[in-house]
């Protein structure tokens, strides 16, 4: 459920080693084999808290039908009580998403302070040195965590990302991309009829971001679900410009 290195997964799950034997019966008599399993890890769940909950509130689940009952008792994460600095120097990925729930929180209906927190999870991001599919896959949660709800303030946002979209991994980049073949579509409607302008426009701005996407070596299947073309069509793309 986590990465070995989370400090969530340090903090509730417990490494331990075991010796299981085994007993395989011949004939003629019986000999015991044993194999040794290291590094098992139970598995458990646990209820991450983004909102303050009232004091004393039980963390138990209880339900009892026609005599059948069930008790589910299980531990919490509180968000605001996690350790912002070492969230930040985590190199682990499921650290810098609940970092980013946490910046959540701290941002309030701030949108500058998301910008600010969007531009930092950003760096963060490019310190790491993972892959870009694994940064791409991260920065859409971070980008739908801390979007800013403003107009003005996301027009804000999208032009510093188009500057930086040789560094950044920001999704809302492509998205900009094809809001611009919408408009270029909607020129050409004007002669060709509106909705065909449309989708011209917004196919050619798919092909153009899935072009680019290829400059940057990023896989086939990736590019194909994020500019939403088939995956033989960005295969074709790929050998035309090869």
């Amino acid at each position: 459920m986590f990465y070995y290195h989370s400090m969530i997964r340090f903090k509730y799950l417990k490494r331990k080693e075991y010796e299981e034997g085994a007993v395989d019966e011949a004939w003629g008599g019986g000999r015991k084999t044993s194999r040794t399993r290291r590094g098992v890890v139970d598995v458990v769940s646990l209820a991450i808290l983004t909102a303050r909950r009232p004091k004393g509130e039980p963390e138990i689940f209880e339900h009892a039908l026609f005599g059948n009952e069930l008790r589910y008792v299980y531990p919490t994460v509180r968000l605001w009580e996690l350790d912002v600095k070492r969230l930040e120097e985590s190199h682990n990925p499921f650290d810098l998403a609940l970092l980013a729930a946490r910046r959540m929180i701290d941002s309030g209906r701030s949108d500058n302070k998301r910008i600010a927190f969007l531009k930092q999870l950003g760096g963060l991001l490019d310190e790491r040195g993972w892959t870009r599919e694994r940064c791409l896959a991260l920065y859409r949660f971070i980008e739908w965590a801390l979007l800013p709800v403003d107009e003005k303030k996301l027009e804000e946002y999208r032009n510093w990302a188009q500057k930086e979209e040789k560094k950044m991994y920001v999704t809302v980049v492509e998205k900009i991309g094809i809001e611009k073949g919408m408009e270029i579509g909607l020129e050409k409607g004007k002669e060709i009829g509106k909705g065909e302008g449309i989708l011209i426009g917004k196919e050619e701005t798919k092909r153009e971001a899935a072009l680019r996407m290829l400059d940057k070596g990023l896989g086939l299947s990736l590019i194909a679900e994020c500019v939403d073309l088939p995956e033989e069509e960005v295969l074709r793309l790929r050998e035309e410009r090869s």
